[in-house]
Order: C-alpha cells, then structure tokens, then sequence
C-alpha cells in the first residue's frame, strides 16, 4: 500500500482552551516531522487537517505522509517519454531529480547494474508507478521508503533479487 508510512494525530483539549490558535495552526501541504519518544519516525507532509470545536471541548486530527506520497500524485515529467541504455540506478535518480527531498537508496544489497535498452514511461503515469515497473524485470525487487522519505529498493533475502535456500543462512 501506498503511501508506505503514513500517520495521524489526534487530540483534544477542554478548558481553557489554547490562547493563540493562529500560531498553532498546521495545514495540509506543510513539512512536517513527527517524533515519538524524542526519536524521528517520519518526516513528510501533511496531506489532512480536521477540527471541532464548541463552547468547552477542541478536537483536531492530522494526517500526513513520507515524501513518498508526493511521488503517487505527480506524473512523471521527461523529454522523450523514455530512457535508453540506463541502468536502474542512473534512471531512478533522473525521475527522483524534480524532487529534492528524496534520494534512491538502495538496501541489503544493490540493484543490478544491467542496462535497460529502452524504458518507456506512457503520459499520466505517476513517478512512483514509473519507478516500480522496471523492477519487476530485475526480479522484482520491492520499493519502500525510510523515515526521511527516501525511496528504497529492498534488495536481498528480505528483499527481491537474491534468492534464499531454506536451511541456509
């Protein structure tokens, strides 16, 4: 599922209420990091603000998601529509550069450096969809993000490309 990490918050507050709610105010589209116990779990935008209030009582829920969430909604820009003689590595990074806050990173291993003749990506489809089809002719190797926002290729036993043999570490 999509995006990978997401979150929500809710609270509420009785009397008396916060004095400045202006300076309080978080809105869909902002960054945003979110700690737990003094510790970065995600860092991303928000994507949903919902409030209620009345005479005693104010209620708010956020919600947001890792950079990753920008990449689902965005179409993938290039010149021609398709890549020739790239490896995977050299076209993830291309399709990534429009978007600076996030970095392909590879995990447990290394996408393999074979060279793609030609890739072709159909108008409208999203740079996340245009990430992950390629991979499925590698082995396919399972795209996930990390708690910056960056998008990894899970590569390995725990991931795709290498293969496991039971009994065998």
């Amino acid at each position: 599922d999509h995006p990978w990490i997401h979150f929500r918050f809710t609270c509420s507050e009785g009397m008396p209420l916060a004095e400045n709610w202006a300076a309080l105010r978080i809105l869909p589209g902002m960054e945003c990091s979110v700690t737990l116990g003094g510790e970065t779990a995600v860092v991303g935008l928000v994507c949903s603000r919902q409030v209620f209030f009345d005479g005693k009582r104010h209620h708010i829920e956020i919600q947001g998601a890792s950079w990753t969430m920008a990449l689902a909604g965005a179409s993938a820009i290039t010149k021609t529509g398709e890549y020739k003689d790239v490896t995977y590595k050299q076209y993830a990074t291309d399709l990534l550069k429009n978007f600076p806050a996030t970095k392909f990173v590879e995990e447990g291993g290394s996408v393999p450096t074979d060279k793609f003749p030609r890739i072709s990506i159909p108008p409208g489809t999203s740079v996340l969809e245009a990430l992950e089809t390629p991979l499925r002719a590698l082995g396919g190797i399972p795209l996930t993000t990390n708690i910056k926002g960056d998008v990894v290729a899970a590569v390995g036993p725990s991931g795709g490309s290498d293969t496991v043999t039971e009994g065998k570490d």
